[in-house]
């Protein structure tokens, strides 16, 4: 199985789950920051692709390069977020990256809390109009913690039959 992982990152949360899904995998496999993707050929057997929730969206160069993709692959989606994991917001969010893809199959996700910086917070605590997760951000902290990051080893071990 050839395998890409390719990850948005921009405080390092989404990363870190990006290098556990590559080192729980097996085969042949490449990861890549999304500013650093090559241009694919249509060997890979599954894409990984990941994310920081960002405005309630997708984050938008991660957006644009699900929209774009026209391979055929299986995807494996994962994302970081200030919210709590179960919330309407992070299922909205998943729904619609999965909806950007349009010549593949999403064969998993996972997502998880992400460390939010306490000067985003603060900014975000003095706005007219604070988001509806600011609260739950604030309980982020340390996140993507070590349960975290061992639930989706498990998990890519799990779904994708490595020993």
């Amino acid at each position: 199985m050839k395998s890409v992982i390719i990850y948005s990152s921009r405080s390092g949360n989404t990363e870190k789950l990006a290098r556990v899904i590559y080192e729980a995998l097996d085969g042949e496999k490449e990861i890549y920051a999304i500013t650093e993707v090559p241009p694919l050929d249509d060997h890979y057997d599954l894409v990984f692709a990941g994310f920081p929730v960002m405005a309630g969206r997708v984050e938008p160069r991660a957006a644009r390069f699900l929209s774009e993709f026209d391979k055929k692959a299986d995807f494996f989606l994962f994302a970081t977020h200030g919210s709590f994991r179960d919330s309407e917001l992070v299922r909205t969010v998943m729904a619609r990256a999965a909806d950007l893809i349009k010549s593949a199959a999403v064969t998993g996700v996972f997502t998880c809390q992400g460390e939010v910086s306490s000067k985003v917070l603060k900014k975000l605590g003095k706005s007219n109009r604070p988001p509806a997760w600011l609260d739950e951000g604030e309980k982020a902290g340390g996140h993507p913690d070590k349960e975290d990051l061992e639930e989706l080893a498990a998990m890519v071990r799990t779904l994708f039959h490595v020993p």
